[in-house]
């Protein structure tokens, strides 16, 4: 290393004396696929509405993409590598990211693999090195399907995955907020695994959707950034749902959505979820699936759950394979259906308690409607489910990445979730968790443990 760039080095990491931010804001422009086309005009209005310069700061790390758009819309350049930038309302000032962001510099054209989690720890700890905050948020805006995310096309279609994250972050990386401006990434699977409290990394506030239509109205939720010395994670959250509920509502109402994408924009939901409340969850999930495995009926039982037991009672379905179902829609079903034995009603029962202390700020548009309507504040958290119309090995097998072991190599997935490990001994022949009652009840055990190995 020459003289120069020791000192620069050297430099760059010492962190400034200054006091800390009241927010910084992580913007993740894991956007090397279509996602692309939307991402640079929702930069150039987001930026107009941002907070006065002062104790909130606003940065993003993006990788464009080569294929999709031209714009120098959001940075004023078009470019087609990776690049560090703070967001301010007159412009996007381009930033070194040296010494964490080693690749990263003023004239670089390095191209990152945006589904490294790699990179994600080392974004994280760049602001964390250079500006320190009282609360910190990261938004990830890219595609993404509940079990994936950030498609990366030039790094060969590589995708990031839940457990990733929590294998390659420590819990210094932990964050106060996280927010998906991607589709269908509001699982309890994943709420979980990202959970605060387990001595690796976590965080204590999650937004996400079911299912999305469009991204998020970012220049509206920074108009709501009156008091950011006061903002807790929780309001932030909540702000992020409720600007996004209405303006999906007034897009509606306007006819400004084009038709062929009115449908999927009335099935949008989205929710906002407190992580320290989700082991009350998983914890009477866990006991339901105990009481229900015990029962000779198990099978039909979770077929009605998946199917519906009529057009009345079927389940908020938030995506066809996997089945997406609302975990409270599975609950109250359990805890009102006077054929089941009173010990599964009651583990429902407290499912439906806990699921509602989970959920903060919630809203689903009229695609809902015909299940009862979508309650605000209550819907809005997905559970994997076996997808419909298929034989029980068929359906269990495209859940085949759902799994607390790591994936087989070359397969599409990841797994090593901690949801369908904690709480489950392998081979001890007793169900303790829901995932080994899905595992017993649609791959039943053989001597080499099913399609996927595994014997509760």
């Amino acid at each position: 290393m020459s003289l120069s760039a020791f000192l620069l080095s050297t430099l760059c990491a010492v962190t400034p004396d200054v006091a800390p931010n009241d927010w910084t804001i992580l913007f993740y422009g894991g956007v090397d696929n279509s996602a692309e086309e939307s991402f640079c005009p929702d930069i150039e209005d987001m930026r107009k509405r941002l907070p006065e310069a002062g104790k909130v700061e606003v940065f993003c790390l993006v990788d464009r993409s080569e294929g999709f758009t031209a714009s120098t819309k959001g940075f004023g350049a078009d470019f087609h590598d990776t690049r560090l930038y703070q967001l301010k309302r007159e412009g996007a000032v381009r930033l070194d990211g040296r010494p964490e962001l080693a690749d990263i510099t003023l004239d670089s054209t390095y191209e990152a693999n945006t589904a490294d989690a790699k990179l994600v720890r080392d974004y994280i700890r760049w602001a964390k090195a250079h500006h320190p905050a009282r609360r910190t948020a990261l938004v990830f805006y890219t595609h993404g399907n509940g079990w994936l995310f950030c498609p990366d096309e030039t790094a060969g279609d590589d995708e990031l995955y839940p457990a990733e994250l929590t294998d390659v972050l420590v819990a210094e990386d932990s964050l106060d907020l996280v927010v998906f401006d991607v589709c269908e990434m509001a699982s309890l699977e994943d709420a979980w695994q990202w959970r605060p409290g387990t001595g690796g990394f976590g965080f204590d506030v999650m937004v996400a959707t079911p299912m999305a239509g469009f991204p998020f109205p970012w220049n509206e939720i920074f108009r709501r950034f009156d008091d950011p010395a006061n903002l807790s994670a929780v309001d932030f959250g909540r702000f992020v749902v409720e600007e996004t509920e209405k303006q999906r509502r007034a897009e509606l109402a306007s006819g400004e959505v084009p038709a062929q994408m009115r449908g999927m924009v009335e099935k949008e939901a989205m929710s906002c979820l407190r992580l320290d409340r989700v082991g009350a969850v998983k914890e009477a999930l866990d006991a339901l699936a105990v009481v229900l495995a015990a029962d000779e009926r198990t099978e039909d039982v979770l077929f009605d759950l998946r199917a519906g037991r009529d057009e009345d009672a079927v389940l908020h379905y938030f995506a066809a394979s996997p089945l997406y179902a609302d975990v409270l829609d599975l609950a109250e079903q359990v805890r009102d259906d006077e054929e089941l034995p009173d010990a599964a009603r009651s583990a429902a029962g407290a499912l439906v308690d806990a699921t509602d202390e989970l959920v903060v700020a919630s809203y689903g548009l009229s695609a809902y409607d015909r299940f009862g309507g979508f309650q605000s504040g209550r819907h809005g958290v997905q559970l994997m489910l076996p997808p419909l119309g298929l034989a029980m090995r068929e359906a269990w097998a495209r859940l085949s990445f759902l799994t607390p072991d790591t994936c087989p190599s070359g397969t599409r997935g990841y797994g090593r979730y901690a949801f369908c490990r904690d709480g489950a001994t392998p081979g001890d022949g007793v169900v303790t968790n829901w995932w080994e009652l899905l595992d017993l009840t649609f791959d039943p055990d053989d001597e080499d443990g099913g399609a996927n190995g595994y014997a509760p």
